[in-house]
């Protein structure tokens, strides 16, 4: 029954991001692009540190933004310019992986470091389906061909500010997270009986050893 729901799942959106009949913006039309901040060398957790820095290791597999094992440095140093807050989302502007992550919790604030782009997204686009619209395939396929570098790969901001992204209305644009949402879900609970199975006949074999 979960897979049939799952396989579901997927071929509603496949079949969104195939037939999307919407008028497209540019994402420098629907967000405000920042850079994170340079450090210069490693970061290192300060005394009295009260600033969360957000790090490629702070993106999860899911494409959220985790603070769990963050650094913390000292709030005063930097600027709001490169400040994360709730609905934001993080481009991974280097690697094999264009891909875009999302502060999904309340934070009071969380310093952003390069090369990660924070995404702010304006009015008319929730922050959820921007980020489902910059991982979808076809966007994926674009921001790939316009990186760039011999060795690691790199998408700069000009690049990732002239993708194209499918603006439905709100209603829909709810419709498509809630998909995606269920998708996620879908696979988790797929994973876990996986897993469990596994478990289960490993247990079995032992006991008939």
């Amino acid at each position: 029954m979960l897979t049939k729901v799952l396989f579901c799942v997927y071929n509603a959106i496949m079949s969104l991001q195939r037939n999307i009949k919407y008028p497209s913006k540019k994402l420098a039309d629907l967000a405000s692009l920042s850079m994170g901040y340079s450090f210069r060398g490693r970061i290192e957790t300060t005394p009295h540190e009260d600033l969360a820095v957000v790090q490629m290791k702070d993106l999860t597999e899911d494409n959220r933004v985790s603070l769990e094992e963050a650094v913390f440095v000292i709030h005063h140093l930097y600027s709001e310019a490169h400040m994360l807050r709730k609905g934001d989302l993080v481009f991974r502007s280097r690697g094999l992986s264009p891909t875009a992550a999302l502060v999904e919790e309340e934070i009071e604030e969380a310093l952003l470091a390069a090369p990660l782009i924070r995404i702010r997204p304006g009015d008319g686009i929730l922050p959820a389906y921007l980020r489902w619209a910059v991982n979808m395939e076809a966007s994926q396929a674009f921001l790939k061909a316009h990186a760039r570098g011999t060795g690691t790969k790199m998408v700069n901001k000009a690049a990732l500010a002239e993708l194209e992204i499918p603006v439905p209305p709100l209603a829909r644009q709810e419709e498509i997270v809630a998909l995606n949402e269920l998708g996620h879900r879908e696979q988790i609970v797929l994973h876990q009986i996986a897993n469990k199975r596994k478990h289960l006949l490993d247990h079995q074999v032992s006991c008939h050893a």
